[in-house]
C-alpha cells in the first residue's frame, strides 16, 4: 500500500477572507489550469489573477466577478495559456480579491 500526504501551512492572515483552496497545475503541454474556492461569497467581490516570473512584479492576467452558489460557495477555473517568454520559467500565480469599497488583498503565490 502506498500513500501520500501534503501539508502546506498558509498564516491565517494571508487567507483570512474567504479562498480556501488555490491551486495551479498543467493541464496539457500549452496550458496551466489555475482554479480557486472561495466561502462567504459576495456578489459584488471581483477577483483578479496576476502572473510573475520573478516574484516582484506581477501582471494581471485575467479578472472575474464573484458568482457564489447557493451555499455562498464559489468555485473559479481559469485556463492559463503558456506564452514563448514563459518557456523554462518558474511561474508564480496569485489572486487579489476586490471587494465593493475598492479595498482589496493579494493573496501568497502559488508556484507553477
Amino acid at each position: 500500500m502506498n500513500f501520500k500526504i501534503s501539508y502546506t501551512y498558509c498564516p491565517q492572515i494571508v487567507l483570512a477572507a474567504d479562498i480556501t483552496f488555490f491551486s495551479a497545475s498543467r493541464s496539457d503541454k500549452d496550458n496551466i489550469d489555475i482554479k480557486w474556492i472561495t466561502q462567504n461569497e459576495k456578489n459584488s467581490r471581483k477577483y483578479e489573477i496576476q502572473n510573475s516570473a520573478d516574484g516582484k512584479t506581477f501582471r494581471s492576467i485575467a479578472e472575474f466577478v464573484a458568482a457564489p452558489g447557493s451555499t455562498q460557495t464559489g468555485t473559479y477555473r481559469y485556463p492559463y495559456q503558456i506564452q514563448p517568454s514563459d518557456n523554462n520559467k518558474t511561474l508564480l500565480f496569485r489572486i487579489k480579491q476586490i471587494e465593493t469599497d475598492g479595498t482589496s488583498a493579494a493573496y501568497n503565490s502559488v508556484k507553477y
